[in-house]
């Protein structure tokens, strides 16, 4: 993990595994041809801690080091995380009828079973509150497992919706990840407004707006989902290979500083007039077109990095996720 300075605040890499602790750099995104020719039947089990929408908040960095700074941050985060839930609660109310859980699993379920290599054999929903248990030797005594653990959000400006997930893949026998890979969806924004006036927006006609953009990160997450096992299994994507800058975290410092534009290098999986997904590293990116400032191709011809810096986040299952 990359600690920063940026602009007076302390900006952290965010790891897209905080449901399951990941140490990345140690597990790759790939199993190896071995490995995949010894699946002969996978369980999935997916995993969604948070019951209802949440609003993520920045972690202050007010107070500094020290006692007292401990002090002051922990009072300014009680009162963002405050401020957030009542915005949550607000969105919420317009859309109890909304069941995240249930409308993500009835998408990914038909898209696990596309994915040849993982010889899918059933999905199995687990919503137990985090910490999550590790996996043990009897989950994968007669199967290999596939765990999936999903958060869903409003950016701390409530602008923008977020879906994210981890995928990781355990081999028969072995409770140790074999392979784990990323996906993120994020809508295009509600508007050029933030915070109760962006909330709003999602409220108006019994929540009509954000319905739909539920049902097309849905959509986009499952699809993500078999591009990513995919790759995990072996596929090349042979797309053209790009460096972009984009809008990710849709937060605001202790300051009130919006966060910088992030930079991606990756390679481009599929396209059209509103969207772009982009393969960078270990993750896989559905972007709204109206988030990337900016484009090139990649000079070296590489795609795969990411130096993805964003703010601490806080507000659902880990920080960041």
């Amino acid at each position: 993990m990359i600690c920063l300075l940026r602009r007076g605040f302390i900006v952290v890499c965010v790891a897209m595994s905080a449901l399951t602790s990941l140490a990345c750099a140690a597990i790759p995104p790939r199993i190896n041809a071995e490995a995949k020719a010894r699946v002969q039947q996978s369980v999935a089990r997916s995993y969604v801690p948070e019951p209802q929408l949440t609003v993520r908040w920045v972690e202050s960095g007010y107070g500094g080091g020290g006692l007292l700074g401990a002090v002051i941050n922990s009072a300014v985060a009680s009162s963002r995380k405050k401020d957030a839930d009542a915005l949550a609660q607000r969105l919420r109310a317009q859309a109890k009828d909304v069941d995240f859980r249930a409308q993500y699993r009835n998408a990914l379920e038909p898209a696990l079973k596309q994915v040849a290599w993982l010889r899918f054999h059933g999905l199995v929903p687990d919503d137990r509150p985090l910490p999550l248990p590790e996996v043990n030797d009897e989950d994968v005594r007669a199967h290999g497992l596939l765990t999936v653990g999903t958060n869903y959000f409003l950016s701390p400006d409530c602008a923008v919706l977020i879906v994210q997930s981890e995928l990781a893949f355990y081999e028969q026998g072995h409770s140790s990840r074999a392979a784990s890979v990323s996906v993120r969806y994020q809508s295009e924004e509600i508007g050029k407004v933030e915070g109760e006036e962006a909330l709003a927006l999602w409220e108006r006609d019994s929540a009509a707006a954000y319905r739909t953009v539920m049902n097309e990160a849905v959509d986009e997450s499952s699809r993500m989902a078999r591009l990513a096992l995919e790759y995990m299994g072996g596929a090349g994507y042979p797309g053209n290979v790009v460096h972009i800058q984009a809008r990710l975290d849709h937060a605001r410092g202790d300051f009130g500083i919006k966060d910088d534009a992030v930079g991606l290098d990756g390679t481009v999986v599929e396209e059209n007039d509103r969207r772009l997904i982009l393969l960078a590293e270990r993750t896989v990116y559905s972007l709204p077109k109206t988030a990337i400032e900016s484009r090139r191709p990649q000079a070296n011809g590489r795609g795969g990095n990411s130096s993805m810096v964003t703010r601490k986040l806080a507000g659902g299952p880990g920080h960041g996720y």
